[in-house]
């Protein structure tokens, strides 16, 4: 049911005549909440029927107005202490996000998740949705095993996701994960594994996956910055044998990085776009 505004002066549906937003003894701020009709019932504006009376509602703390709409910055219309809807703060950190088209959060640095706000972007915490995913030097959004959800994790090292880019220190090299979540890094000397020979060295495995090189087996490049690029030997770019190498990734006219760690494939600034020949598919960063 519908309410309708009424003139001062006039007589209420419920009974009464409207003066100042009352409808008589009832409906105003203060006042026992009117009844009949749609049942207990406000006629003034800014209130709410709460335990019998028309009360402010609103503002933090307050009783919900009409609509569960709350007036106050930053709160939200939530269930409170006694099962009642109350106004309550909403945005901060262990907080409920702020309702709107996009939940959102007040606090610089934190992001909604799962109905409430939370800090993202720090080392074990959820990668960042707007701006810079990971806010941590040397660390990367990446998931820690098959189905995990992904978080930023400290990369690089040898047991560690490699950074964007397929990045790790000291000469380490980018591989396969055992548990199915991100690459890892693995350090010099280590066998490379996930059916590629040789130990890594360099950014390389054996004979393959460091810059200019065949890529290893399953079209990876185990170096930093590198992506695999097919090149089919037919001119036309029919089908048939391709020949794959390892080429520089990333800047502008070269082709786009692995995205698997969560990055553009790009460096800030460019996007990557696709082009296809025959059966041939070439991304490049513009």
């Amino acid at each position: 049911m519908h309410s309708a505004c009424v003139a001062s002066g006039d007589a209420c549906s419920i009974g009464g005549t409207c003066i100042s937003g009352s409808c008589g003894s009832c409906g105003g701020s203060g006042q026992p909440c009117c009844t009949g009709g749609a049942g207990s019932q406000c006629t003034a504006g800014g209130v709410a029927c709460t335990k019998g009376t028309c009360a402010a509602c609103g503002a933090s703390g307050e009783a919900c107005c009409a609509g569960r709409i709350c007036t106050a910055a930053d709160t939200a219309c939530a269930v409170g202490t006694g099962g009642a809807e109350t106004c309550q703060a909403c945005g901060g950190n262990g907080q409920s996000c702020c309702p709107g088209s996009a939940q959102r959060c007040s606090q610089a640095g934190s992001q909604c998740i799962a109905g409430v706000c939370g800090t993202c972007g720090g080392l074990g915490e959820a990668c960042c949705e707007t701006g810079t995913a990971c806010a941590v030097a040397s660390s990367v959004c990446a998931s820690v095993g098959s189905g995990a959800a992904r978080t930023c994790q400290a990369c690089g090292g040898a047991g560690q996701p490699c950074c964007e880019h397929n990045a790790c220190s000291a000469g380490g090299c980018c591989v396969s994960s055992a548990t199915g979540g991100a690459p890892v890094c693995i350090a010099v000397g280590s066998v490379c594994g996930d059916g590629i020979s040789g130990a890594c060295q360099g950014g390389a495995c054996g004979t393959c996956g460091a810059a200019s090189e065949p890529c290893c087996a399953n079209d990876r490049c185990t170096g930093a910055g590198l992506e695999c690029q097919r090149t089919p030997l037919r001119a036309d770019g029919g089908p048939g044998a391709v020949t794959t190498t390892c080429e520089p990734c990333g800047a502008k006219g070269q082709g786009c990085c692995a995205v698997s760690s969560g990055n553009s494939g790009c460096a800030a600034g460019l996007r990557c776009t696709r082009a296809t020949s025959g059966n041939a598919v070439t991304t490049t960063c513009q």
